[in-house]
């Protein structure tokens, strides 16, 4: 072997060595970027929630005093529904992901992991916890699909499973809090059905406490506690923002609480109108907002005639 093929076979080893120990490198640095998350926040300390999109008015979500308000742009703020918020945040914390897409500013825009997509601030007060930039969502498979996401701080782009922009990206109806109220039954002890013409009725808590009577007549524990469901612990569906309490002085029909400390609660339902035909308008008690809730499902579980609760008497045995 001449002292050239020598070097040639030296300088070729010394190749291999130079290549395997890059793509171990290469190969050790992305296991460590996939084994850690892609934003760690610390949840007790995130009072604010600020989700960005191009294409409405920024969403602040706020806590103040334990519990969760919601505001889009300059317009009112509401009480959110804390279980959601939380969640949401949750379900975003030590996310780990599948794989890194691109370290390339330029692709950005392509995976909408910059203004073209949802970005989310988690701050408390006015201190920056964390940024993260949720992009368009791939189909992985029939059954899978995962989300381009990247830190702001980053310029890593990182694929994860689900979809988690949904998560965020939420219609302002979503995020606040539908409850109205939530009454036990127990604290209940009669319910006046208010209804058009003469077909309203009034039902009262037996003095066994386990039986609804109208009169002296039990009625259908299972139609009763179906209604009370409902009623009792009343929740809407979605909110109508063209109108105001005040605005509806004629509902339809009215249903009348009486509590055990001697307080009562009303609900007043009104049929929508155009695009809101298909539902009731609810006002309530001591609730300042107008919700809807389905029409058909009121009608058929909660507005029912006094005949259907009533029980049938049983039929004498024939001797």
């Amino acid at each position: 072997m001449t002292n050239a093929t020598k070097t040639l076979a030296a300088l070729f080893v010394v190749l291999l060595v130079v290549a395997g120990f890059m793509k171990f490198s290469q190969s050790s640095s992305s296991s460590r970027a996939l084994l850690s998350n892609v934003i760690t926040i610390d949840t007790a300390k995130v009072n604010k929630v600020v989700i960005h999109t191009p294409t409405s008015k920024a969403m602040k979500l706020t806590k103040k005093g334990g519990r969760w308000s919601v505001q889009q742009g300059n317009g009112e703020s509401y009480p959110a529904d804390g279980n959601t918020v939380e969640d949401v945040i949750n379900s975003l914390n030590g996310v780990k992901p599948q794989s890194i897409v691109t370290h390339n500013p330029r692709q950005f825009t392509r995976y909408a992991v910059d203004s073209t997509g949802t970005k989310v601030d988690f701050d408390n007060g006015n201190t920056k916890l964390a940024s993260i930039y949720l992009g368009r969502f791939q189909m992985q498979n029939q059954r899978s699909a995962g989300t381009y996401v990247r830190p702001a701080s980053q310029n890593t782009v990182y694929m994860i499973n689900g979809f988690l922009t949904h998560s965020f990206d939420r219609h302002l109806d979503e995020w606040r809090q539908k409850q109205v109220w939530q009454y036990p039954r127990s604290k209940i002890t009669q319910v006046d059905m208010i209804y058009p013409a003469d077909s309203s009725y009034t039902f009262v808590k037996g003095s066994d406490s386990q039986h609804w009577l109208y009169g002296t007549d039990t009625l259908k524990p299972g139609i009763v506690d179906g209604m009370l469901d409902h009623i009792a612990q009343l929740k809407v569906d979605s909110f109508d923002y063209n109108k105001k309490s005040s605005d509806l002085t004629h509902p339809l029909y009215s249903i009348r609480l009486h509590l055990k400390d001697g307080q009562t609660r009303e609900i007043h339902l009104t049929p929508g109108v155009k695009d809101n035909e298909n539902d009731f308008l609810v006002t309530a008690t001591n609730y300042p907002y107008v919700g809807k809730v389905r029409k058909s499902l009121y009608l058929d579980e909660v507005l029912k005639p006094l005949n259907v609760l009533k029980m049938k008497p049983k039929k004498k045995k024939k001797k």
